[in-house]
Parts: structure tokens; sequence; C-alpha cells
């Protein structure tokens, strides 16, 4: 195809440190392998020499849009006392984009967005065709968030939950195409709607299978490890939770024990958890593959968030036993206990880490059936054969 297509994004989608850029970059490259012509435009404080990159082997022409964090902040407050649409929308709009969009948007043949926080650019534009990734829910991000935190940070999730799912069910009806990382998000905005109307389309994330791969099972020192952007609420809650509530129960039956958290930027609640001597806060590594390889077992004791947790995908590509929670195991299909291990209170979670600590070849055993799942559901030809009939359908 030789269309000319734009692609929108609330931020550079490199390097890729977090969950949400590697979600962005195989959007990039799914296109790349259906058009000819790819400009982009995205938003951000400073440029990255990196960005341009990792970006130019897809995208003929890189826009990048400034914005500080007085902007960021302004625009925020004002959609807080005088808006209507969510805050996430707010704090990622900039008039400069907006006005180059408004511009040159009648020499492309398709937008695509790569959230909500991009959709409003293009939202009530028409004439042109529009895609829109979803990613995840956010509002039933935010609906679960609330429960777990106080003070300023309930008033904004309970605000910003009702303004999202407006938003992204308004959104389903305004693009000719929108996808979403798994059914259960896509079911909590379909079930909100009033009327039928276009459908959600899945599609996960394709996971590359990665040269290392776990090979002993039989360590000498036993190790648990998460891994994740430790900014975000979700995983902030997931240590805090593991930390306080289910590794001293490990703890009894193995004293040396290490826990370690790797990810960039973590919260001064995550940095106080690193105060105890059997607590790694590694901050950002250059590295992160050690992290799936050398740890006994892979924990994401996800108690909030929303989408898939690539993180998960991961370790089991890797050949790392992971042991999460439903939430944490929320829209990969058809998985068993087989090859992921689901607790939900930390009595259960507790018992099933140290039961698998105690058998190395059963650890050893999930640890294969997880990366065999890996390879026949989440490979790039099963989800590219998936992304290109989305994007060709009319």
């Amino acid at each position: 195809m030789h269309n000319k297509i734009l692609i929108i994004n609330s931020k550079a989608p490199y390097p890729l440190h977090t969950g949400g850029e590697m979600r962005t970059y195989q959007m990039i490259k799914l296109l790349a392998k259906i058009y000819d012509n790819i400009d982009i435009a995205y938003l951000t404080e400073k440029l990255n020499p990196e960005t341009e990159v990792g970006l130019r082997p897809f995208c003929q022409n890189i826009y990048p849009f400034f914005s500080s964090k007085f902007k960021t902040a302004f625009n925020t407050l004002w959609g807080f006392l005088f808006g209507k649409l969510p805050l996430q929308v707010y704090y990622f709009y900039s008039f400069e984009m907006q006005k180059w969009i408004d511009n040159n948007l009648h020499h492309y043949d398709l937008v695509f967005c790569n959230n909500i926080r991009t959709a409003e650019y293009v939202r009530k534009k028409e004439g042109i065709r529009k895609i829109i990734d979803f990613v995840d829910a956010i509002s039933m991000n935010y609906e679960r968030a609330k429960r777990k935190v106080s003070g300023i940070w309930k008033i904004l999730y309970s605000i910003d939950h009702k303004r999202c799912l407006k938003y992204e069910t308004n959104i389903v009806d305004r693009f000719d195409k929108t996808m979403i990382i798994s059914a259960i998000d896509g079911e909590y905005i379909s079930s909100s709607r009033k009327k039928n109307g276009r459908d959600i389309a899945v599609i996960s994330n394709m996971i590359e299978i990665p040269g290392f791969i776990k090979t002993d099972y039989n360590e000498v020192e036993k190790s648990l490890v998460f891994v994740g952007s430790m900014f975000y609420e979700s995983n902030i809650t997931a240590v805090c939770f593991f930390v306080n509530e289910v590794f001293d129960k490990i703890k009894a039956v193995f004293p040396d024990l290490k826990f370690y958290i790797a990810g960039s930027r973590p919260d001064p609640k995550v940095i106080k958890l690193g105060e105890r001597e059997d607590v790694i806060v590694t901050g950002f590594v250059d590295d992160i593959s050690e992290y799936f390889v050398k740890p006994s077992i892979f924990v994401a004791p996800m108690l909030t968030g929303a989408g898939v947790q690539n993180k998960i995908l991961q370790a089991m590509a890797a050949g790392c036993p992971v042991v999460t929670t439903t939430i944490g195991a929320e829209g990969i299909e058809g998985i068993t206990e087989k090859e992921l291990i689901v607790a939900d209170d930390a009595q259960t979670m507790s018992e099933k880490i140290i039961w698998l600590l105690q058998h190395d070849e059963e650890r050893k055993a999930q640890a294969e059936a997880g990366r065999k799942y890996i390879l026949q559901n989440l490979s790039e030809e099963i989800i590219s054969e998936q992304f290109n009939k989305i994007v060709y359908e009319k």
C-alpha cells in the first residue's frame, strides 16, 4: 500500500522504558509492514537523540512538539476546574500540535492515535480514516485505583474515572476502528455504551522471544523479582503489598531470600521498602534481561491496573516462572495454572511461592509451559495477522 499515514503520540515512543512505550512501538512496527509512508507527531519536554534513532527505520518524517511542566499543569488545572474531558486529555494537549494537525491533516489518508490522550486532536474530524489503540481501559484502571488511595488522589481518580469512561464510549463511534489490549478492558467500555455500534477489536502485545533464556532452576541463592516503572500507581501498590504482607511469610521458610524491585524512577514509598537489607531497589537498569533470567520466581502481585501486564509476558518468554494475581493475569487469553500461577491473597500467594521454591523441577516445568504459551499465542507472526485484518477491514 502507498497511503500516507500520520501517527499521533502523547509522548516519545522510544527508548523503550515502559510497557506503554513498548506497545506503541509495536504498533509503529506493525503499521510499517503495511504502509510505505509514515509520519509521526509526538509531545515531549525535551529531545532525546535516541528517539529518532529508534523511529527512523519506520517513519519518514518525525515531528516533535514541545511542552513544559508549567503548560501541562496549567492545562490540567483548567480542565479540572472548567472542563468535562478526561484530565489525561488536558495534560497531553498541545495547541501547537493541534494547529499543525489542522493545517496538515489533508495530506494523510489515515491517522492512528496511540491512546485516548491523543484522540482529541482528531476526534471531531471528518473525511479521513481514523484508527485508535486504546491500549487499555483507563477508566477501569482508575475505578480500581481509587479504592486503594486516599486524599487528593482519590478525588482525582474518582473524577477522571467518570470522565474517561464517557470519553472512551464516545470515541468508539467517532473512530473507524478501535482496538484494545484485552477482551476484559474492551468489555468494560462496551458495557457502558447506550447503543450498539462499532466493535472494539482485541490485539494483544506481540512478544519477541529473547536471546536470553533462563536455564538454571537449581539456584544456590533463591530470589524473587518485580520489574516495572516504579512511578506508576499500580506497580507501587503491588510491591508495597508484597513486601508488607507476603514477603515475611516466605522468609520464615527461606530466611536468606532476596526480593529485587527493578525499574526506573522509584517512588518514595518504594525507596523506603529498600531500607530493608533483603529488599533491593535498583532504580533504572541498562540491561533488564538479567532480572528475567536470574531470579527463582518473577512475582507480579497486581491489585490495580488494567490491560495486559507486559512484564509477565516478558518473564514467561524468558523462561522465568511467574506468580501473579487475577488482575495480573487479566487479558492473557486461555492461560491456565500450568503456565501461570495465580493467587489473590497474601496467605495463598506466600504458600504457592514457598511450594515453588521447594520444588525446582516443578518450577522448571511451569516456566517451560509459560514460554511455550508465548510461542504459540503471542508471536510476531500471529499478532501481525490479527492486526492486518483489522486495518484492512473497512
